[in-house]
């Protein structure tokens, strides 16, 4: 189960793919420590994958399957 942040990181990198975590702190208002712990437990997770420079995407299985409720 996601945590209310995981899931506020989760919907910001699922609307915006790419964003930087500086940009996913300012659009959903969290503090820097609490985005890096959600990435890294959603990247443990196979929900995120991070590209470096390129930014953040959900993970294309994720991504592709009809009726996935990952961005809930």
């Amino acid at each position: 189960m996601q945590s209310p942040a995981q899931r506020r990181v989760l919907a910001a990198v699922w609307r915006s793919p790419g964003l930087s975590r500086g940009e996913v702190e300012a659009a959903t208002g969290l503090h820097a420590n609490t985005v890096a712990r959600a990435y890294r437990e959603l990247e443990v997770d196979g929900v995120i994958e991070t590209r470096g420079r390129r930014g953040s995407f959900v993970c294309e299985h994720l991504a592709t399957v009809p009726g996935s409720t990952a961005a809930e």
